[in-house]
């Protein structure tokens, strides 16, 4: 197989998932990783490097593609639960790639649900957010912030006021 590839990577708080795609959209590989969540606790910019890494690895591998270290990627795209800036960081030495987009994963998540078009999206995994695009390309959030500052309707949410409530 000839490239150019094409990466897409989900970073969560669960397990990241990536998949290589080839010039025609098609995917050749996938891989899980481990969680790419709370790069700021203590060694959370370790288990980022790791979960991007395995999944990517994973990738390769299913796709019979050469290993991370030898491969360049015509472009990569990284949906990351929590802010993304300090996440770019963390991600770029990684990969080789001129076109590294690395953002929050709620606007991929609206852009599958909605093919592109506006709309609004709840995602309500370990975390929560909701998110939604205008028509004029105006955004707006709420939640995402993680378990300190909220995530209500997520799962940690939920079983945190399942416990609270029991006591």
């Amino acid at each position: 197989m000839s490239g150019p590839w094409y990466l897409g990577i989900d970073g969560g708080q669960t397990r990241t998932r990536a998949v290589v795609a080839d010039a025609t959209g098609q995917v050749v590989g996938r891989g899980v990783g481990g969680p790419s969540n709370h790069v700021e606790a203590p060694g959370g910019r370790d288990r980022l490097r790791a979960g991007v890494s395995d999944s990517v690895a994973a990738a390769l591998q299913q796709a019979g593609l050469p290993v991370l270290a030898e491969i360049a990627f015509a472009s990569v795209y990284c949906g990351m639960t929590g802010e993304a800036d300090y996440k770019h960081e963390v991600i770029a030495p990684l990969l080789r790639t001129s076109a590294l987009l690395v953002e929050h994963d709620a606007p991929a998540a609206l852009a599958g649900a909605t093919v592109g078009e506006a709309g609004i999206i709840a995602i309500a995994g370990t975390g929560s957010v909701v998110y939604g695009e205008t028509s004029s390309g105006e955004r707006a959030r709420t939640g995402g912030w993680g378990y300190l500052f909220g995530d209500e309707g997520s799962g940690f949410g939920l079983a945190r006021d399942a416990v609270c409530a029991a006591l």
